[in-house]
């Protein structure tokens, strides 16, 4: 029964409605479940990583920022292009998952680097599903309290479709992040 509630939220979100109604067995949804499912096990068992895109600044001539990338290696079917799992958690509701392994994983990286006297900040993408969830500007706070790491070393990049989406909550949500210091970029910007 779960899994037909989740087929029928994917279609309504797909479709761009508030609802939907649960229309039979499709394979292809049975494939997108077993594989969030799957991507779920991957981040506690070590298959989700995440690898570092360094950022050069131009204006001191020297990496600043890395950006944090999620990379998939599947057990079985090898890797996993995060252009196939990621718009598929997004419309599962399961990159609020993935948002919260990548922002641990990534402030836990950057206090190792700050440890190793590397000054480096952490750049980690938003979903409009993390800017929209409520209390998303005091979980980031938790986490940067959990491990230590100053708020001027985290970076969240976020994409236009996502302030779009939702002006009002994400301008809200976006301004108590910057309030903490915080710094926000927009990604694909243009796109």
């Amino acid at each position: 029964r779960i899994e037909r509630a989740l087929a029928a939220v994917g279609t309504a979100r797909s479709a761009g409605e508030a609802y939907h109604w649960y229309q039979g067995t499709d394979p292809l949804i049975r494939k997108q479940l077993s594989m969030m499912s799957a991507l779920r096990q991957g981040m506690v068992s070590g298959e989700v990583k995440l690898m570092y895109q360094p950022k050069l600044s131009l204006a001191h001539d020297r990496i600043e920022d890395a950006e944090a990338l999620m990379r998939w290696f599947h057990p079985t079917d090898g890797f996993i292009s995060p252009d196939e799992f990621i718009p598929l958690a997004e419309s599962t509701g399961v990159v609020r998952e993935l948002t919260h392994f990548a922002l641990r994983t990534a402030l836990a990286d950057c206090a190792k680097w700050h440890a190793a006297g590397l000054s480096m900040r952490a750049a980690v993408n938003l979903s409009a599903a993390d800017i929209a969830s409520p209390g998303f500007s005091d979980l980031v706070d938790h986490l940067l309290t959990e491990y230590g790491v100053a708020p001027s070393s985290l970076a969240l990049e976020i994409t236009e479709s996502a302030i779009i989406r939702s002006p009002a909550i994400a301008i809200a949500t976006l301004t108590a992040l910057r309030e903490r210091g915080i710094r926000l970029s927009v990604d694909d910007y243009g796109t």
